[in-house]
């Protein structure tokens, strides 16, 4: 209903820009051919599954969901935009951004699989325990004997529903706790900018920028800058040129300033540029060719600093 009200509001408000994201929308969803769907579907399902496992026992807490339309909404929700994006998209790695609105459905999963997977094991282990125990005849006859033995189903079952239940949680969260402890470093760790990194380098441009000239760099950098930002992809965009997350026909008054290259004043590398947008993106090789003529003003460790003046 959210999603619905939405989009009848941007739809009212401003018609032909949201047709237009609808069109290319749908349009990047068919990209791939028919035929090659379902193996990239099931390639992308099985990349996330390995790179996150939660995700299979959270699908089976959410079948588990009571009353069935609530199961249905969820799982709804949850498996088409997978279905959807993973037919034609990644699903792990970077893509991951792409999910991530998914992930309190999948803590819902996982939280509904603990509530009714815990009792549940915890009242098989007794029923087993009780059972295998009364085969024991030193273990019945006698008052003594029967203390000892509920004792030792109690703990037995409290010992099952720890190790098939809690285990995985407790040791999920203890290797998170040594990754911090030893200097987090996520997957793709190339392609994150280092704060302090980014900090530095958007400083030294904010030293020497005006607040009407154009940058370009990442979104990790360009928010701290206080002249006007762009993305190399929005540049591209600008001048018609086709990038991966944005249409080279998008009308320019969608802009809310001139975004071309051509206008750029400065440009702040990173990875990014260097080992996922110039494999990709031919105009990124383009303007990464082009700066070799502007002027190198500084560097903040992996971020190069480039200025259309001299210093």
């Amino acid at each position: 209903m959210c999603c619905g009200a939405y989009a009848v509001a941007m739809l009212l408000r401003d018609a032909p820009a949201f047709l237009f994201d609808v069109q290319f929308t749908l349009g990047r969803l068919t990209v791939v051919p028919w035929w090659a769907q379902l193996p990239l579907l099931t390639l992308n399902l099985g990349a996330l599954a390995l790179s996150d496992p939660w995700w299979i026992p959270a699908v089976i807490g959410l079948l588990l969901l009571r009353p069935p339309r609530w199961r249905l909404l969820m799982l709804a929700l949850l498996c088409l935009p997978l279905l959807v994006l993973g037919r034609s998209s990644g699903l792990a790695g970077l893509r991951r951004y792409s999910i991530s609105p998914l992930f309190p459905l999948v803590a819902l999963g996982m939280s509904n699989l603990l509530a009714l997977g815990l009792p549940w094991i915890l009242r098989f282990a007794q029923v087993t325990l009780q059972e295998a125990l009364a085969r024991v005849r030193w273990l019945s006859g006698s008052p003594r004997s029967d203390w000892l033995r509920r004792r030792l189903v109690a703990l037995g079952s409290a010992g099952t529903v720890f190790l098939l239940g809690l285990t995985p949680l407790l040791i999920s969260t203890v290797d998170l706790v040594n990754r911090v402890q030893r200097g987090f470093h996520p997957e793709n760790d190339w392609a994150y900018v280092p704060a302090r990194d980014g900090a530095a380098a958007a400083a030294l441009v904010n030293q020497r920028s005006a607040p009407t000239d154009l940058v370009l760099a990442s979104p990790a950098v360009a928010w701290m800058l206080d002249a006007q930002a762009a993305d190399f992809q929005q540049a591209l965009a600008f001048d018609g040129r086709p990038s991966v997350d944005f249409p080279p026909d998008i009308p320019r008054e969608r802009f809310v300033f001139d975004a071309g290259f051509d206008r750029a004043a400065y440009v702040i590398v990173d990875r990014i540029w260097l080992e996922w947008g110039a494999l990709h993106i031919e105009g990124v090789a383009d303007m990464l060719e082009q700066l070799g003529s502007w002027h190198r003003i500084g560097q903040q460790g992996d971020l190069e600093i480039y200025g259309r003046e001299g210093p």
